[in-house]
């Protein structure tokens, strides 16, 4: 029994308990029965949520909703793309090369055809030069035979050529031309005749055609050198080549030497000038200062073929001490040359004694005597016009010309008259070849300074210059103007070029004339300083013109 409520008691403890348990048990049972409902009714949910997004996607994919890009993956793109792009560089650099190689070939290509066309045109140029030479030649032994043949007839206008073979077209036309004149000549005297009742003698039969000391047939008549002159230049005729071809003649020939001109002079010359050309300088004792200055500016480079002409004996006396060759001469300017300063007047000279050197067949380079030279000047002359000089010119404008408009409003529409202006060119230093013009300007600047108290420099200029005109025959010589920073004038150098640091140190000229300052021994001595010795503040004293000197800054 006791066992039994034992076991009872236990058991009833267990039912308390069972109760109790299964109370709680129950209880849980119930809430398992809640999170059991719950969890279906979401899976059902969710199910028909994943069915409708199936149906709406077509039914084969579902989409993945993907995260917003940041900024990080946006600056990954980016250098990526950059990445891709230089990648892909060297292929368009490849492309520009090669197409810029394609445009150099072309250019190369067309290079050689203008080279080609250029070696074309200088051949024909040659060949212009070459027979233009020949008819010089052939024109100037034509007038020499008829000067030394001249006839007596229209007061030795009229004149005879000895010795003239006429060939070809141009001896048909020359004959054309005498058969007209005869025809014409005989018509005349026949009606002179029937006037006058008189038959032609035989003075008249011997003005038309006579016989030379050859037996050739020479003519007399009034067009006898225009005559010879055409046929001249029918034996001597060019073609004109393509247009940009055809070049005028600059360049005319030397003349032929004549020794008995000075053959004192010209023994000098033999022995002092380099492949016939030199340079001269005229000077008496009011300058020698300045000659020494020029002389020593000379042998510096070194100059040889120089030359004084020494117009007193202190000058030849000073030459002679110098080791310098000098030519000794007494030349007095004229009467007309007496009031226009002592300067002035041997300047004038210098035209008539010029001659003779050019007689000789000598080239002059003549120079004042204040002129310093800082180059060999025969290293930059161009040498193919009759005259080649510096110019009194600052810039390109002034030195080479410049188109120079006029206005007068009155005119109106027409107000504007355009001109061409150039200054003139500086007679202290000009290089004059041994032709004909060249002597020409000589006899003319020089027959006009013995007449008028003119500037030399001023009608060198006009006679060089000015145009023919009814009544005034004008000079045709070639002319050249020099290079104004190299062949320099102290204008340039002391109001211009020593203002700009960076000009003055790229230039160096080749002479510096000090023609525009009056102070011109100083000066010339401060130029050499500067260029020779290389002292930088030699030109800093002088002011830009004639006023008067500035003092030294006292330190």
């Amino acid at each position: 029994m006791v066992s039994r409520k034992g076991v009872g008691g236990s058991g009833g403890g267990g039912g308390v308990g069972g109760g109790g348990g299964g109370g709680v048990g129950g209880g849980g049972g119930r809430l398992n029965d809640k999170k059991i409902s719950i969890a279906v009714g979401v899976g059902v949910i969710l199910g028909v949520v994943g069915f409708l997004l199936f149906k709406r996607g077509g039914g084969s994919t579902v989409k993945v909703v993907e995260p917003e890009k940041s900024e990080k993956d946006d600056v990954a793109e980016v250098m990526m793309e950059r990445k891709r792009q230089e990648d892909a560089l060297p292929s368009v650099y490849r492309q520009h090369v090669e197409e810029r190689m394609t445009d150099i070939e072309l250019s190369v290509d067309v290079l050689r055809t203008s080279y080609a066309d250029a070696l074309q045109k200088m051949r024909v140029l040659k060949t212009q030069r070459d027979a233009a030479r020949k008819q010089l030649a052939a024109e100037h032994d034509l007038r020499l035979r008829m000067e030394e043949t001249c006839a007596g007839e229209g007061g030795g206008d009229v004149r005879k050529a000895k010795g003239v073979k006429r060939t070809g077209r141009a001896k048909e036309k020359e004959e054309e031309v005498e058969e007209e004149e005869e025809v014409e000549e005989e018509e005349g005297e026949e009606g002179e005749g029937e006037e006058k009742g008189e038959e032609k003698g035989p003075k008249e039969e011997e003005g038309k055609v006579q016989k030379g000391e050859e037996g050739e047939e020479v003519r007399t008549g009034k067009r006898a050198r225009l005559q010879l002159t055409t046929a001249a230049g029918a034996e001597n005729r060019v073609r004109v080549g393509p247009p940009g071809s055809v070049k005028s003649q600059r360049t005319n020939p030397e003349i032929e030497p004549d020794p008995t001109v000075n053959e004192e002079l010209n023994g000098i010359l033999a022995k002092v000038a380099k492949n016939r050309e030199l340079v001269v300088a005229i000077s008496d004792r009011n300058v020698q200062p300045m000659l020494d200055v020029w002389i020593t500016s000379l042998k510096r480079i070194p100059v040889t073929n120089l030359l004084v002409w020494a117009l007193d004996d202190t000058i030849a006396e000073f030459c002679t001490e110098q080791g310098v060759p000098f030519y000794r001469r007494d030349a007095r300017a004229s009467a007309a040359q007496q009031g226009v300063g002592s300067n002035h007047a041997i300047s004038g000279l210098k035209f008539a004694l010029l001659r003779e050197f050019l007689a000789l067949g000598y080239a002059v380079l003549l120079s004042d005597v204040d002129v310093v030279f800082l180059q060999n000047p025969f290293d930059h002359l161009y040498r193919d016009c009759d005259v080649e000089a510096m110019t009194d010119g600052t810039d390109n404008a002034t030195a080479y010309g410049y188109n120079d408009v006029s206005d007068d409003p009155a005119m109106g529409w027409a107000r504007y008259a355009h001109t061409m202006r150039i200054w003139v060119f500086n007679s202290g230093l000009f290089y004059a070849r041994p032709t004909v013009p060249a002597i020409e300007l000589l006899d003319r600047v020089s027959a006009r300074l013995a007449k008028e108290s003119s500037w030399d420099q001023a009608v060198f200029n006009e006679e060089l210059y000015y145009p023919s005109r009814p009544g005034y025959t004008g000079l045709h010589a070639s002319r050249r103007v020099m290079d104004y920073l190299l062949f320099m004038n102290s204008k340039v150098l002391f109001k211009i070029l020593r203002k700009d640091a960076v000009r003055m140190s790229l230039v160096k000229p080749v002479s510096v004339h000090v023609n525009y300052h009056p102070d011109k021994l100083p000066r010339m001595r401060a130029i050499f300083e500067y260029y020779v010795h290389g002292m930088s503040n030699a030109l800093d004293p002088f002011p830009d013109g004639s006023q008067r000197r500035r003092r030294k800054r006292q330190r």
